[in-house]
Formats: C-alpha cells, structure tokens, sequence
C-alpha cells in the first residue's frame, strides 16, 4: 500500500437541518481492506452514496486515484472504477442469474455473449454452481442473492469495491464463508475492499484497519483491536462512558 486510492476532504452532506456527513475526510489506500463501522445513523451509508454519486455533496470534495470525482453521476464514477453492494439486496426477481450477473460486464463488454461469458467467470469464481445461472432472481437463497450482488459489482471491473453489510441475514457457516469470499475477491483479485458491517465478527477479522463514524463524523480509526478499546467508539455503541 504505498498511496491513496480514494480519498475524502472535509465532505458534507445535509438532509433539511440534518447533517448525516459532517466534515469527514478519509484516505483509502490501495490494496487494503477498511473496516467502516459506527451505529445505526452514523453516516455510513450517506457517505457511500456520496462516493458513488447516488447523492452529490453539500461540501468538501472526493478523490479517486487522484482525479475530483465529486458529484459525477453514478454511471461515469462506475466506469472509472468505483462499485458498490447495497444495504438491501436488489435482486432481479424475473431476470436469471447469469443475466443478472451480466448487467455489470456489459459495463466493459458491447458484445452479449462476452458479458456473458465473463459473467459465468465471476460466477465460478465466487463459487456459484452452474446450475443456478438459468434459475431466476426469486428462486435463490439470501446467500445466493448476497454472491450475486457482489458478482454484478465484481463485473464492473472495479478497482474499489464498497460493501454495505454483506453479512445481515447470514447463519454462523455463510458468514464464515463470505468471510473467505471477500478475503479472496481482495488477494486473488486485486480489489481494495471498504466494508461497513455491524458484524464484529466479519469485519475485525478482515480489516487491517477500521474508521469509526458517529452522528456523520470520524470519531476513531486504526487497527481493529485499537479501536474497539477507543473510549469514544464504546461510548458510542453503548451510550455510557467505560469505567
């Protein structure tokens, strides 16, 4: 990891009186898996949204490989790299699998038969069997549905992939293998991971460091076992200051 692949300046974004993005400056480093956690309302998710250009900021700017991409549209901040999961799977009920899958290559790929084929690729490699590609999106399971959200971003061709609670929903065995999933979509795939989670499990065990957010700003960052002792960070999940 040697520099920042995208990086946050004093970012702001307000709903009404509300501001969810207080000031918040990060770096994410090429390479890494960042932990990004905090309770419910935190801003997380807001700042996804901002990265991603689902909202445009109110302030403060986004870099990404050293390029402004702040307010871009969705679709432009895709193709230079940036793809997302959602909070709340978004499956394709009517469509298959495979087409479902496919909707993210034809990002890179004009022809239908090489997004497809590429599709299939990602499909193996996260471990779906090929007798799932034909079924439709209302016939899998959650875990199935959670691998084929990661495969349509996956197929984008992202350089950073921003996860947003990839473990809701899953038993103790699924999340120990989305746990091996996301760990070998960053080692064998070159993929730098951010990924809010309130899954301490998943993400402690994943992280080489992890930001902290609270009421829209960074109350915290380090190494997993320097945060989760931080004063603040209790503070802010039980609402009592430690002893």
């Amino acid at each position: 990891m040697s520099e920042a692949l995208l990086e946050t300046r004093d970012l702001v974004k307000h709903f009404g009186g509300i501001k969810a993005i207080d000031s918040v400056s990060i770096k994410v480093m090429e390479g890494e898996i960042l932990g990004l956690i905090g309770p419910n309302g935190a801003g997380k998710t807001t700042l996804f949204n901002c990265i991603t250009g689902t909202y445009k900021p109110d302030g403060g700017k986004i870099f990404f490989r050293q390029k402004e991409i702040t307010g871009l549209p969705s679709h432009e901040i895709i193709k230079l790299g940036i793809g997302r999961t959602w909070q709340i799977v978004r499956p394709f009920k009517k469509m298959s699998v495979l087409d479902a899958i496919a909707t993210g290559s034809l990002l890179r790929y004009s022809d239908v038969e090489k997004a497809k084929e590429k599709a299939k690729e990602i499909a193996s490699f996260l471990g779906l069997p090929k007798d799932i590609l034909e079924k439709r999106g209302e016939e899998i399971t959650l875990m199935q549905h959670k691998l084929v959200d990661l495969a349509r971003a996956l197929a984008t061709e992202p350089k950073l992939l921003l996860i947003d609670e990839v473990g809701a929903g899953l038993r103790p065995s699924e999340l120990s293998a989305m746990i091996d999933t996301l760990q070998k979509i960053n080692s064998e795939r070159k993929v730098t991971l951010v990924v809010v989670e309130h899954i301490m499990r998943l993400v402690m065990s994943i992280s080489k460091r992890v930001i902290v957010m609270h009421e829209g700003r960074v109350i915290a960052q380090g190494k997993p076992e320097e945060v989760s002792n931080d004063p603040q960070v209790i503070q802010a999940y039980l609402g009592i200051k430690p002893i």
